[in-house]
């Protein structure tokens, strides 16, 4: 599907869709064919029916209200989460509209174990930021991670310091930059009471995560960059 993304002001941007979704664009086009539409809507796939409309194509606000009484006309909406008599819980309709489809998009490719990366690109973002903000991370996906990583903890002299169980991992330490904590006070306070301000790479409590290696050279490069612009500006040496 190619498109326009006004908001950013990128066009022609090119999105995979799945055959489903095609197959249901082929069947409404027949019928937009014989939709009575004015001439200066006559190449939208979702015309506005009248010529005095501000705009050529259906609007926001029409889409709203129609997927409002659409969702209103369903008899039953539920959740997948049981309730106190084991039955499923109503699902609030409030959270249906338009704009929860794009989080919805997202949060099914997140699940689907799609690269951030590849999930930026396909949202049209400029920053992973962005991105991370469309979805959060499932807790089976958390106890996969957790289960994975468990076993490739270092301590702070990079000697493999496993730890024996998925609840171990998640009680006994607190997420700190590029890895966790153990300082029991530390994890106690939710990371807000390190005993040293945070001097990780000197404390025997730091346990680095080899899921961060990425995010390591990135800093480490930036670093690097930093300390050639420092010497080629002829900086003091305490600069660099």
């Amino acid at each position: 599907m190619i498109w326009d993304n006004h908001k950013s002001k990128h066009h022609r941007r090119r999105l995979p869709i799945e055959e489903e979704t095609a197959n249901t664009i082929r069947a409404w086009l027949p019928i937009r064919a014989r939709l009575d539409v004015p001439a200066q809507s006559a190449r939208y796939l979702f015309p506005a029916v009248t010529a005095d409309h501000a705009q050529a194509h259906m609007s926001t606000s029409n889409l709203s209200k129609s997927l409002r009484q659409w969702v209103d006309s369903i008899p039953r909406l539920t959740t997948d989460v049981p309730g106190p008599d084991g039955s499923p819980l109503s699902f609030d309709r409030s959270l249906i509209y338009p704009y929860a489809f794009r989080h919805s998009y997202a949060q099914r490719h997140a699940d689907a174990g799609v690269a951030p990366d590849v999930l930026r690109d396909l949202m049209d973002h400029r920053n992973f930021s962005t991105t991370m903000g469309y979805y959060k991370v499932s807790l089976k996906r958390k106890r996969e991670a957790v289960t994975t990583m468990r076993m490739h903890v270092v301590d702070r002299s990079v000697k493999p310091a496993p730890i024996t169980s998925n609840t171990a991992y998640e009680a006994r330490s607190v997420a700190v930059p590029f890895g966790n904590c153990r300082e029991p006070s530390n994890v106690k306070a939710g990371g807000s009471a390190c005993p040293i301000r945070f001097q990780c790479a000197g404390c025997g409590f730091y346990r680095p995560d080899p899921s961060y290696l990425p995010d390591i050279e990135e800093h480490i490069n930036s670093l690097r960059a930093d300390r050639f612009t420092a010497k080629a500006m002829d900086a003091d040496p305490f600069a660099s």
